[in-house]
């Protein structure tokens, strides 16, 4: 196992590389089989690893000398990339050093034995594995003069594309963008300034999965699903309208009060029953039990393939949205990683984005078997016995 600490963390000119026997070396470059400190946009990345796990890494100067800092470089100065090595006193530096060090290399060996980590590995992999985005700037100008004030700040971070850099360091480890295109939160109308490296001849596709938080609890509790998991309410509660089913569906799985669900059906629907419709179909109340029992035991809970989620409460309807959501994000991760892949060998075809429960496809025109082999490779998920559909949509012509 070997850690490297990126120079920017250090303030020094190259990464500092500890080896397998603790000898050190200083590196313009992260080796591939390293573990990370202070990268973003790499698959073994020890801050993604420790959230993951639990815990976190901590590389902290002390605030006195952080102040002392601003007080020579202004208070609204950057302190990244100071030489603390030169500002700090030695010992001082060298203790700091040594523990962050020490924390690094005890998460490496405890993470050999969790059974999270191949899946981690998946993961992170999906998200390493992206192209850089590409942008019509026209279309961009011109979005960014009609948007309203809210919506122009994610605007101008697609100012000259790039490349999405991803964190899962979140509650349940959903994602967030660290730096790059927000294309999370972007408003879908602006999604059009994306533009296709192959110019006329382009598309940006997007495969998104269908229904996956439900498909996903029905995985845990079933051996096959329907097509459309929403079908199940056809016996249970015949006249609920499909698009009524869907957010009855969501609201109650995320644990949504009655007068939410009450507002979600209509008053032609008790809603009393209609929520014990749904908790019967996902099995609700058993998975409650589970999570509840856990959480009071070991005071933490870990999803369905065991990563840690980082919970301020232990009531029962969190738990089971906390677990849904976490263990969602993994399915669609993890899909993902084949399709990208896969399609590394394709030429034609590029992975740019993941979009929450979507990932967004850069294909040439000459590529359309190809994305629909992509789309049956993805359905197949590890550690499930039922698939996850895709569906196919533009989002670019």
């Amino acid at each position: 196992m070997r850690t490297c600490i990126a120079r920017h963390v250090l303030g020094t000119d190259r990464h500092l590389l500890q080896g397998e026997s603790g000898q050190f070396s200083w590196v313009s470059h992260l080796p591939d089989d390293a573990w990370g400190y202070g990268f973003s946009q790499v698959c073994l990345r020890l801050d993604e690893l420790a959230h993951a796990m639990g815990t976190q890494l901590n590389w902290q100067i002390p605030e006195e000398h952080q102040q002392a800092m601003r007080e020579c470089l202004g208070p609204d100065a950057s302190l990244v990339g100071i030489r603390w090595d030169q500002v700090l006193p030695k010992a001082l530096f060298k203790k700091l050093l040594s523990e962050l060090l020490q924390e690094a290399r005890s998460l490496q060996e405890n993470s050999l034995e969790w059974k999270y980590l191949p899946v981690f590995r998946r993961t992170q992999k999906a998200l390493c594995s992206l192209q850089p985005i590409q942008v019509d700037g026209v279309r961009l100008a011109a979005h960014e003069q009609s948007a309203q004030h809210g919506r122009k700040e994610e605007l101008r971070s697609f100012k000259g594309g790039g490349q999405v850099c991803y964190s899962r360091r979140t509650t349940t480890g959903r994602l967030t963008v660290e730096s790059g295109p927000r294309v999370l939160t972007v408003d879908k109308k602006y999604r059009d300034v994306v533009r296709s490296r192959h110019g006329k001849d382009g598309r940006i596709v997007q495969l998104d999965y269908v229904s996956l938080e439900p498909r996903t609890i029905l995985g845990l509790t079933r051996s096959s699903t329907p097509a459309d998991v929403y079908s199940l309410f056809d016996e249970r509660v015949p006249d609920l309208p499909r698009p009524v089913r869907k957010v009855a569906t969501m609201t109650v799985l995320y644990g949504g009060s009655l007068g939410r669900l009450s507002q979600v059906i209509g008053v032609e629907h008790d809603p009393r029953r209609v929520q014990a419709e749904i908790r019967d179909i996902f099995n609700l109340r058993a998975l409650e039990k589970a999570l509840v029992e856990e959480f009071e035991v070991a005071k933490l809970l870990s999803n369905f393939y065991g990563r840690v989620m980082h919970l301020n409460r232990g009531d029962p309807g969190y738990l089971v949205a906390a677990y849904i959501q976490s263990t969602a994000v993994d399915v669609a991760l993890q899909g993902f990683e084949q399709i990208c892949d896969a399609a590394q060998v394709i030429d034609g075809v590029d992975p740019i984005a993941v979009v929450h429960d979507a990932i967004w496809l850069d294909v040439h025109r000459d590529c359309v078997k190809q994305v629909k082999q992509l789309k049956e490779l993805g359905t197949r998920i590890p550690d499930f016995e039922i698939d996850f559909p895709l569906g196919v949509e533009l989002v670019r012509n």
